[in-house]
C-alpha cells in the first residue's frame, strides 16, 4: 500500500520504520527528508500538486505537508483506522478502516469498524461520523461534492457542498442479516447513479442518487469486476463464471438492456482496466497462473473481431495503464505457468508495452516490486522493490 505519490516536479515516498515522508526532485532526483507522524501508512497528493497528506497509522493522524516548502501540519483523527481516499479537489480526506485490507489492528483503546474521519485539509477540521458496517470503499463525485461509502448493507451519502459534511444512509442490500460483501463502487460522471458489484451475486445494483432508489441490473453468472468508460457512458461487467461482457448505458440505466460480448474462449478473465481515451481496455486475470492478457478495441464494430488475446513471460499480479494511454505496465507474480517463458521461473519481473503496436520489453528485477506510481504526463512511472533502498524509474 506505500504508494509513491507524483506531483509534476516531485515524487513522495513515505518511510513507516522513520516516521519520515521523503520528497524526491524530478528530474533534478534532489532528495529532501521531513518529520511526519508516527508509521506514516499511506501518501496522497492532491490533483492541484499544492500538498502531500500522509495518514499516519501509528499515531492516529494526518501529516499535511506543503508540496513547495515542506511545511507541516497536523490533523488528529480517529483510532484504529488504516485507509485514505482524497476528493478530486484535493480539499478532503476520508480515513476509515477498510475491512478488506489485511491488519493486524492495535489493541489499544476503543476500536469501531463503523466509523470514519472526514479531514478538510485546507481548514484542518475534522469531522467522525459512523456509516455502514464495514466500509469497503469510498468514491468521490467529479466535482468533490459528494463522498460514497459502501458497505455490506448499506451506502453511505456525505454531502460535503455546504462546509459542514453531513449523511445520509441508504440500505443496498435485501438480506440485512447475512448481505453479500460490496466489492467495487462507481459513480456516474454527473452523479446521477452509483454502480454496486457485491461478492457471489449475478446482478449489480444501482442506485439513484437523486431519489435514493435502488434497483438490481442482471448479469450472467459471477461479476467480478466492474468499470465505468473513461467518458462515463458506459458501466461495463466482466462476467467470469459466463465468459461474457455485459455493458449498461449510464443513461437511464434502469430501463436498458445490457449489451453482452463474449470473451474469448477458454479464456479465464476476472479484471479490465480502460485506456484514458476510451480506445482499448486491458482484460486479465490475477487468479490463474496463465502468461497472457487480452486486449479490446472499443473501435471495432464487430465485437467478434474486437478481441485479441496476447503473450507475456509470466503470469499477472498487477497491471497499470499509463495516464495518456499510450503504455501498459504490468508486474508479475512470482509463480510460474505451464505458457511462461523459463528464461523469468523463479525471478521478480515487470513488462513494459507499448499499447499503439503491442511491442513489449519484459525486465527481471532485483527485488519484489512493491509499489508503483506513474507521473502525470505518462511518459514516466517509478516504482519501489522490497529490501532495496531506492526508487526506481522507468
Amino acid at each position: 500500500k506505500l504508494l509513491p505519490a507524483v506531483t509534476d516536479s516531485y515524487v513522495f515516498v513515505a518511510n513507516p520504520a522513520r516516521n519520515t515522508l521523503t520528497r524526491i526532485g524530478v528530474p533534478s532526483l534532489d532528495v529532501i527528508t521531513v518529520d511526519v507522524g508516527v508509521e506514516p501508512d499511506q501518501v496522497i497528493t492532491t490533483s492541484d500538486y499544492s500538498k502531500a497528506i500522509s495518514y499516519n497509522k501509528g499515531s492516529d493522524d494526518l501529516s499535511i505537508v506543503d508540496a513547495l516548502t515542506l511545511d507541516v501540519y497536523t490533523v488528529p483523527v480517529l483510532n484504529n483506522l488504516n485507509s485514505m481516499t482524497v476528493s478530486p479537489d484535493g480539499v478532503w480526506a476520508v480515513v476509515f478502516h477498510d475491512a478488506d485490507i489485511e491488519d493486524e489492528g492495535r489493541s489499544d483503546g476503543t476500536q469501531s469498524f463503523n466509523e470514519l474521519s472526514v479531514v478538510n485539509t485546507d481548514s484542518g477540521e475534522h469531522f467522525p461520523m459512523v456509516v455502514g458496517r464495514n466500509p469497503h470503499q469510498v468514491k468521490f463525485t467529479d466535482d468533490s461534492t459528494l463522498a460514497l461509502v459502501v458497505s455490506d448493507e448499506k451506502l453511505a451519502l456525505i454531502n460535503l457542498a455546504t462546509g459542514t459534511p453531513d449523511r445520509s444512509i441508504i440500505e443496498i442490500s435485501d438480506d440485512l442479516l447475512d448481505p453479500p460483501r460490496a466489492e467495487e463502487l462507481e459513480i456516474t460522471p454527473d452523479g446521477a447513479y452509483a454502480f454496486i458489484r457485491q461478492f457471489n451475486t449475478a446482478d449489480i445494483k444501482l442506485v439513484d442518487l437523486s431519489s435514493d432508489e435502488v434497483t438490481s441490473l442482471p448479469v450472467a453468472v459471477n461479476p467480478t469486476d466492474l468499470d465505468l468508460s473513461p467518458d462515463g457512458s458506459e458501466a461495463v461487467v466482466v462476467d467470469r463464471g459466463a465468459g461474457q461482457l455485459w455493458i449498461y448505458p449510464t443513461i437511464n440505466p434502469e430501463s436498458a438492456i445490457a449489451e453482452v460480448i463474449d470473451l474469448p474462449e477458454n479464456e479465464l478473465i476476472g479484471s479490465m482496466q480502460f485506456s484514458p481515451d476510451s480506445s482499448k481496455a486491458i482484460l486479465y486475470t490475477t487468479a490463474a497462473s496463465v502468461s497472457h492478457y487480452t486486449t479490446w478495441d472499443l473501435d471495432e464494430p464487430d465485437p467478434a473481431e474486437s478481441l485479441t488475446v496476447r503473450p507475456l513471460v509470466k503470469p499477472v499480479k498487477s497491471v497499470s495503464i499509463t495516464p495518456n494511454g499510450g503504455g501498459l505496465v504490468v508486474f508479475h507474480s512470482d509463480d510460474s505457468g505451464d505458457d511462461s517463458d523459463p528464461a523469468y521461473a523463479g525471478k521478480h519481473a515487470l513488462t513494459l508495452i507499448d499499447l499503439d503496436d503491442f511491442l513489449d520489453n519484459p525486465m527481471i528485477l532485483p527485488g519484489e516490486p512493491t509499489a508503483y506510481a506513474a507521473s502525470s504526463s505518462g511518459d514516466v512511472g517509478y516504482y519501489i522493490m522490497e529490501g532495496e533502498k531506492t526508487l526506481t524509474m522507468v
